[in-house]
């Protein structure tokens, strides 16, 4: 069974204790990314070449990633208002909640002069992530061998 949060409790879970951990943390950067998407549209076709749906971590960040994406492949504006309406005809999940947060996004990014390295530092997040978890089945496979162990962990 998926869970499903609204943005308040995922902020509350992601939420960084210091300012420079916030800067290196992935949900921060998926923040700032779409934050930057939102205040400046003329980065967005330069995220949507960098980026894939699944480098988002955040299932609310990947769903909003992909309602931008839509909504520029049609050639629309990508403003809030109309990537609520966009999300709200795709079914999204994120659609009951997404004008609150997406304000959220605005209001919280300063700036989209730094999205090449917020892009560089998502996809290094990521690369870390996937090594972390091809180390885990190495562990995991190691484990069962020594133990001799046929299932699956």
């Amino acid at each position: 069974m998926q869970m499903s949060y609204g943005w308040k409790e995922l902020m509350s879970v992601y939420k960084g204790s210091d300012e420079a951990n916030e800067r290196q943390d992935p949900y921060s950067v998926e923040q700032r990314i779409l934050g930057s998407m939102l205040i400046d549209p003329s980065c967005v076709g330069t995220v949507l070449e960098q980026l894939e749906p699944e480098e988002f971590n955040c299932v609310w960040h990947r769903e909003i990633f992909l309602g931008i994406s839509a909504l520029h492949s049609m050639g629309r504006a990508v403003d809030c208002l109309t990537l609520c309406d966009c999300l709200a005809q795709i079914n999204s999940p994120v659609a009951n909640e997404c004008d609150e947060y997406l304000i959220h996004l605005v209001n919280t990014t300063v700036t989209s002069a730094n999205i090449s390295e917020d892009i560089r530092n998502l996809k290094a997040a990521r690369r870390e992530q996937m090594e972390k978890i091809h180390r885990i089945r190495e562990l995991r496979d190691e484990l069962c061998g020594l133990t001799g162990s046929d299932e699956s962990l």
